[in-house]
């Protein structure tokens, strides 16, 4: 099960970050506008796939530290 959440982890932070590259550098290469921040929904992604790929290590460790 861990193993599954972490590659989510992984894929979710990935999108984000391709989505992010692709979709906004040319919106503000065609504006010509300054970028100030990334959209919200961008940084909720980022924010779920941290908390994703941070869940297996830790429950590990817990596993590990409670013998």
């Amino acid at each position: 099960m861990g193993f599954v959440v972490g590659v989510s982890g992984v894929l979710i932070l990935s999108y984000a970050a391709y989505w992010t590259i692709g979709q906004y550098r040319g919106f503000w290469e065609i504006t010509e506008e300054e970028f100030s921040r990334p959209p919200m929904n961008v940084v909720l992604e980022l924010i779920i796939g941290l908390a994703l790929c941070m869940w297996p290590p830790l429950t590990f460790l817990v596993k590990l530290l409670s013998r």
